[in-house]
Order: structure tokens, then C-alpha cells, then sequence
């Protein structure tokens, strides 16, 4: 008699922020092999809401499902212009996810930027001392800070500018397609500026790889980064790809205002020897192929 082959237990991971542009592809990737909770700030039928920042509604929250979670993946503390509810969503809300994991085995992951490194023309590991010079990176940065001091069990992602197939989402490359669809002009801050650029399946995929990692390996900052461009760099593949001329118009901000960063991903090529599968060239390309350019 054959006996029944016993499947693996899945785990379980809590993600902040599972609803957000990030948490919807991680999810997507996460669920064929994790049991997935997620906590919103908005109520959705798939989620828990809760505030974060309100440690007295977390701990009720976190004892009351009582599940033994292997990871928390912290994704929330996107920009916004309030900037004091930013401040308290990305210090107070990391500050109580150590807290009341810090009794347990569950490892944190926290989302942080590449905003934290400072403006240079040259590549920046995770080696690179970080000095920011906006606000968002140096909340970033206070926040990275915190579990370097507080936590004993947790990894920091640096991510660059992340994007999907549609490319529209928001940022720089909203404003571009924006500027040729809506008949907008293109303002930058400094058309010479560097950016690192990760497709939003690439940042899944490596994600995914982070999380399978040894647990002995602990505490570590891991750039994510598929490609650096300057500002102009993108607007000519746009140009290029779909025969257009972009109206421009340089501001020409120095650098403090608008960081020239370009990342090495120095980390995820020793433990993954990673690849991104995706270009923006490529993108935009699929995106675009046989599109008549027409007002919108």
C-alpha cells in the first residue's frame, strides 16, 4: 500500500503595505508558496486594517491572529507630501515592528530607498556610506538605523525606481508619458541626473530569492538595481521608440535638490549571482510597438 506523500507546511509571511503597487506583484509571487496576511490602512476583503504607527492596535491585532510568522515585509512609507504623517508612518510604524517581533524569531524585511545614498557620479554599493540629501532619504536612512540598533533579526532592502509593464504609475516616467499623451510639457529638475531603474517583476523575483536565503544570514543591506539612466537617458529611449520630440524644459536643480545616485548591486550578485530579465528599452518597446502617437 502506497502511503500518501505528506506536502511541505507553508509558511507564513505578514506584509505591510500588501496592497499597494509593490504588495500586489509581491503577492502574486509570494502566495504559490507562503500563506500570505496582509495589513492595509484601507479596508480590503483579503486584508486586516491597522494602523502601525498605533502600537496599542498592532499588539491587539498581531495576539489576536496569534500566527507564527517566518517573515514581516514592511512596504509601506511610500512618498507622500504630507510630510509629518510620512515621518510617523516610516519611524513610528518601524519602530513598533520591532518591538513586538523582537521577541520571536520572525525576520523583518524593511523597504528603504536608494534616496538614502548621497548624489555622486560614481556607483554606490552597499558599501557606500549613505548620506542623503533629501527628506525622504534621510527617514529612510533614521529608519535603517533604528534596526542596525534595535532589531536582532532583520534584512534592508535599497531599492531603485521600480516600474511595471504599464508605466504609468507615477514618478518620472508617468510625466513623461503624460507629457506626450496629455500634450504636456516636461519639466525636470536636472535632465543630467542619475536614477536606478528595477522592472517590478525583476524586484519580485529577487525579493523571492531574499527571503530563501539561510537564516544565519542576517542583518545585511541588499541594493536592488537593474539599470542606471539619466533623466535625458530615458527621454531619448522614449523618443526614440515611439518617433517623437519631447518639449522640455530643464530646470537644472543642483544636486542636493535632485540626486544623482546609480547603484552596484554588489550583495545580490554574490548570493544570487542575479540577472534582471527585463530592460526599460525592452519595455517600452513592447509597450509601444505599432502605437500611433494620438492625443488622449
Amino acid at each position: 500500500m502506497l502511503s500518501k506523500r505528506k506536502l511541505p507546511i507553508k509558511k507564513n509571511i505578514l506584509i505591510i503595505g500588501g496592497n499597494g503597487f509593490v504588495g500586489k506583484y509581491l503577492c502574486e509571487v509570494l502566495k504559490k508558496k507562503y500563506n500570505l496576511y496582509k495589513i492595509s490602512r484601507s479596508v480590503k476583503f483579503d486584508s486586516f486594517k491597522c494602523d502601525i504607527t498605533n502600537y496599542k492596535k498592532l499588539n491587539f491585532l498581531l495576539s489576536k491572529l496569534n500566527i507564527d510568522f517566518k517573515f514581516v515585509i514592511n512596504l509601506s512609507g511610500q512618498i507622500e507630501n504630507n510630510k509629518k504623517k510620512l515621518e510617523k508612518n516610516i519611524i513610528k510604524g518601524n519602530l513598533n515592528l520591532i518591538k513586538y517581533f523582537n521577541s520571536t524569531n520572525t525576520k523583518i524585511i524593511f523597504l528603504s530607498s536608494a534616496l538614502v545614498y548621497k548624489s555622486s557620479k560614481n556607483l554606490q554599493s552597499e558599501k557606500t556610506k549613505p548620506i542623503p540629501s533629501t527628506f525622504y532619504g534621510r527617514l529612510k536612512l533614521k529608519a535603517e538605523k533604528l534596526y542596525k540598533k534595535n532589531s536582532r533579526n532583520f534584512l534592508i532592502i535599497r531599492s531603485g525606481n521600480i516600474y511595471d509593464d504599464y508605466l504609468i504609475k507615477k514618478g518620472f516616467l508617468k510625466n513623461i508619458h503624460d507629457s506626450i499623451f496629455k500634450d504636456k510639457k516636461l519639466i525636470i529638475n536636472n535632465a543630467s541626473s542619475n536614477r536606478p531603474y528595477i522592472h517590478i517583476l525583476d524586484f519580485c523575483n529577487l525579493f523571492f530569492k531574499v527571503i530563501n536565503i539561510p537564516a544565519k544570514i542576517n542583518k545585511i543591506t541588499i541594493n536592488f538595481c537593474s539599470e542606471n539612466y539619466t533623466n535625458q537617458d530615458v527621454i531619448n529611449l522614449y523618443e526614440k521608440v515611439l518617433n517623437t520630440k519631447i518639449i522640455l524644459i530643464n530646470l537644472k536643480l543642483d544636486n542636493k535638490r535632485d540626486p544623482n545616485i546609480k547603484l552596484k548591486t554588489v550583495i545580490s550578485q554574490k548570493f544570487f549571482a542575479y540577472r534582471n530579465e527585463h530592460k526599460l528599452k525592452n519595455t517600452l518597446i513592447k509597450k509601444f510597438r505599432n502605437y500611433e502617437i494620438k492625443k488622449i
